[in-house]
């Protein structure tokens, strides 16, 4: 990875933790630990996700939820927040894993 590549990633993983800190009133840091072997874990965060993030031409959205879910611990929920140039931020994740959250937010309200 390129260091104009690395610099796009940096700053988007904290454009989204600044984003749903400030909606959610929650810490989110990068992970320093991000490039070992095990990547898949962007952000470190007390919330139940564990989230991925990429900005760019082509994301293999795929891959990116698959590294999400291989890093998971266990309560977590895997999310893959992509956003390809000049497109809209997306969150992306396995349907049973939504429907989770769907039931959870229903119970709350």
């Amino acid at each position: 990875m390129g260091r104009m590549q690395q610099r796009k990633g940096k700053e988007f993983e904290k454009l989204i933790a600044k984003l749903i800190g400030s909606t959610l009133g929650e810490w989110l840091g990068r992970n320093p630990d991000q490039y070992d072997e095990n990547a898949g874990r962007d952000l470190l965060t007390r919330l139940p996700f564990c989230i991925q993030c990429s900005h760019g031409k082509a994301i293999n959205v795929w891959k990116k939820l698959e590294e999400a879910h291989r890093s998971a611990g266990p309560g977590e929920l895997s999310v893959a927040i992509l956003r390809k140039d000049r497109h809209p931020i997306i969150a992306v994740m396995e349907i049973g894993e939504w429907l989770q959250l769907v039931a959870a937010a229903l119970r709350n309200s």
